[in-house]
Order: structure tokens, then C-alpha cells, then sequence
């Protein structure tokens, strides 16, 4: 398994997207509030080039059949939405100016830049495109790998936290120097790890090459080709007799449910390594004071009230090692969590990238709680996620009824004869 090599396969099947962030009069026009501020400069003949090499670029992806997408950030007229730097109010783009109120002509896009039907706009609230936005499922769902930024870019602004936060989850990025407005020098070089820095006509030459792929990805072709084991939570606090879970009421197993769970994860673990797929164990570990637990209040409330603190998932204690029988193997992954989802605060979503990851199938649990959050967050990122009923906890829970509305729930032995199969996993 390596992952340059997953990542240049990503790289070379995956699409082109053109975003282009910020757009918007208050931020470029000279009778925006940014300009107004004294916080650029009112450059007629530099913004009539920015406003060209963006059409440029936006005509060759339009022509070509890549998406188009405008990012733009919209505000309630009190700014209580707003996750923009405090430090930006503090120089006057605050509600007090109206800066990007929402209906505002402020916050439309430029007339020069106008959408066009079949073009994405994605309402963002603060600096960067990807926080707390749908892009990232998005550009995922269409196949896109390869993002060509443009926009609005002074004060480190849109641009470069859309570069930085793109990075991270796995895109190819190139900003388009010269279709970044003001144009400056500086931020674009300190993007040196982050984004190929091109210009228009060479990003024009790209999109035109005909050599990335046009249409959106459908079964057998679709990026994500591999299958993962997700066991979530297979401590001894979790399920054995033994453990914190059993001692205070939680997610107490019979001894037959016990050796069920055992048995069928060992299967599981067995089949995924014999074929080469990575199996990732999820491990909840607290410090003896439980600072950093990220549950909700009411668990904690709840948990606090019947259990002493520190007692359950300490760093280091018994209670914390993996059941007997199941610990990791050499290759396997331990992916460190303090909350319920194995998705916030880690690396998991780009982890299964790297490993072109399309299919999850989850065991361990609980699953009412962080085996059922994992694969809800799964599913709302894109990924195909396949709770095994009698490999979790509770095994064969009348809970999994839920789950199954939202995907198939199988056995262990359909899990089996499922890798047997070689079955695709988007199919």
C-alpha cells in the first residue's frame, strides 16, 4: 500500500474544478466597503486584469466541462454568523458598515463575473471555502481533484485559507497568480508548500490539454476504489466483563455476545489483511481529569454522576487496551478520538484518501453511539458505510433498523463472501 502512488492515481483520473472565492463587490469594487476603508487600493486598470484573467480561466472550464464554483460570503445584517477575524471588525468590516450583509449590493459578485446556470455558489462565513461549507462533498462527489483558485486574495484573504484548508484534505491546488486580486507577491510565495502558483495563459493551456478527465465518475470508475475495516472501540472499558462499560451500566455483553464480537472482528481483521486492505482501530483515551472528553454535556452529566472520574478509557490503563485477541497488527492504523465519531478532530477522512478508500465496513460500537456517529458522518462525507450486525455491540441491536435506512447492513459471512467476490465498491 502506497500512498504516492494512491495520490498520483487521484491525481491523474481525478477532475478539474475552477473556484473562484470572494468575488464580490464589497471586497473588489471601487465603491465596496473594502476600497472605502482604505484597505485596498483603487486600481482601475490592475482590477479590469483580475477581472479578465478570471473570465479567461472561467471561459476554459465552462468550455471544457469542468465545474465552476463561486464561493461567496454572505452575513446576517448583525454579523452573528460571522466566523470572519474579530481583527477585520476592528478596521470597520463589521455589521456597523454593512460590510457582506446578506441582500446587500455589497455582497453580490461582480456584474463581470455573473454565475451562469450549471455554475456552483457555495455560501461560506468565514475566511477560507472549506470550513463549515459543502464544498469539500461536493467537488467529492463530482470526481474533482484538481482546484484552480481564483479571487479575491488581498489581506491573506480568501485565496490563501482556500489553499490552506484544500491542502490538507487531499486536492491539488494551483492559485492563479494573476487572477488573484490585489496582486501581491508575498502570500502567494508563502503558498509554496500548499499550491502550484501559476499564471492564466498556463492555467488555460491546462484546462484545455484534454488530457483530465470530463465526465463525473460513475461505478467502477469512481475515485475511492478500496475497502477499509473501521473497528471502533474494542477496548476492554467497552466490552469486557471486566471493564468500565460492564461495571456502570453501559453496554454490558452475555459471555456468548462477548465471544461473538471476539470472534467475528478476528474474521474480519484476518480477510481485510490477507487482501491488503487497512484495517483502522479507533481508540478513545482520556486524561485523568477528562479536559479534553468532547461528548455531549448530557453523557458527561450522566457518566460523571455514576462513574468516578478518570475511571473510564484513562491513558495507559487496563481499562484502555485493546481486548485480548484483537490488538492491532503490525500495518494496522490506531487512530486516537475524544468524542464519539471517529471523524471530528482526527485525520480519518484524509487518512482514507491516502488509502483511495471508497468503502467502510464498521464493526465494534457502541452502536447507538460512536459506531452509529462514525457511520453517519461517513455516509455525509461520501464514503459507502457498512455496519456488520452481529460484529458490533450490542450485537444484532434492534438499533441497526435505523441504521438501515440510511445503508445496507450485512454479516460477518456477507462481509466475507463480499471480499470473496472482489465486488467493486460504488456499484
Amino acid at each position: 500500500m502506497n500512498v504516492l502512488e494512491n495520490l498520483n492515481r487521484r491525481s491523474e483520473e481525478g477532475r478539474a474544478a475552477v473556484i473562484i472565492v470572494d468575488a464580490q463587490n464589497d471586497f473588489l469594487h471601487a465603491s465596496g466597503i473594502m476600497a472605502k476603508q482604505g484597505m485596498i487600493t483603487r486600481n482601475e486598470v490592475a482590477r479590469k486584469q483580475f477581472v479578465q484573467n478570471c473570465q479567461e480561466v472561467i471561459r476554459a472550464a465552462r468550455d471544457e466541462g469542468f465545474p465552476v464554483f463561486y464561493v461567496v460570503t454572505v452575513l446576517r445584517p448583525d454579523h452573528s454568523d460571522s466566523s470572519l477575524s474579530l481583527t477585520w471588525r476592528e478596521r470597520g468590516l463589521g455589521p456597523e458598515t454593512g460590510f457582506l450583509v446578506e441582500g446587500s449590493w455589497g455582497s453580490e459578485i461582480l456584474d463581470d463575473l455573473t454565475p451562469e446556470k450549471g455554475d456552483y455558489v457555495v455560501t461560506k462565513k468565514g475566511h477560507g471555502a472549506f470550513r463549515d461549507t459543502t464544498l469539500d462533498r461536493t467537488l467529492s462527489n463530482l470526481g474533482v481533484i484538481q482546484c484552480f483558485v481564483v479571487g479575491f486574495g488581498g489581506i491573506s484573504g480568501g485565496v490563501d485559507d482556500t489553499a490552506r484548508q484544500a491542502a490538507p484534505l487531499g486536492y491539488e491546488v494551483t492559485v492563479v497568480s494573476d487572477a488573484t486580486y490585489p496582486l501581491d507577491d508575498f502570500p502567494l510565495t508563502s503558498l509554496d508548500h500548499k499550491a502550484q502558483i501559476r499564471s492564466t495563459q498556463e492555467v488555460v493551456d491546462i484546462l484545455r490539454n484534454k488530457l483530465m478527465p470530463r465526465k463525473v465518475p460513475d461505478g467502477k470508475n469512481r475515485l475511492g476504489r478500496n475497502s477499509a475495516l473501521l473497528v471502533i472501540d474494542l477496548q476492554n472499558d467497552s466490552i469486557h466483563p471486566k471493564g468500565a462499560n460492564a461495571s456502570y451500566g453501559g453496554s454490558k455483553l452475555t459471555p456468548a455476545e462477548f465471544a461473538m464480537v471476539v470472534r467475528n472482528n478476528q474474521k474480519l481483521m484476518a480477510a481485510m489483511r490477507k487482501r491488503g486492505y487497512a484495517v483502522i482501530h479507533t481508540l478513545p483515551e482520556y486524561r485523568p481529569d477528562e479536559l479534553d472528553f468532547c461528548g455531549s454535556a448530557l453523557y458527561y452529566r450522566a457518566r460523571s454522576a455514576a462513574m468516578p472520574l478518570g475511571t473510564k478509557h484513562r491513558q495507559n490503563s487496563w481499562g484502555n487496551q485493546f481486548v485480548e485477541g484483537l490488538e492491532p497488527a503490525e500495518g494496522d492504523f490506531v487512530l486516537v478520538k475524544k468524542t464519539n465519531s471517529a471523524f471530528p478532530f482526527t485525520y480519518l477522512h484524509r487518512l482514507l484518501r491516502n488509502l483511495d478508500v471508497g468503502r467502510c465496513i464498521v464493526t465494534g460500537g457502541s452502536i447507538r453511539g460512536c459506531a452509529s456517529d462514525t457511520i453517519r458522518d461517513g455516509i455525509a462525507l461520501g464514503y459507502q458505510m457498512i455496519p456488520v450486525s452481529d460484529a458490533t455491540y450490542k450485537p444484532n441491536s434492534p438499533y441497526l433498523r435505523i441504521l438501515a435506512d440510511r445503508t445496507k447492513v450485512l454479516t460477518t459471512e456477507e462481509v466475507l463472501n463480499l471480499l470473496k467476490s472482489n465486488s467493486p465498491v460504488f456499484q
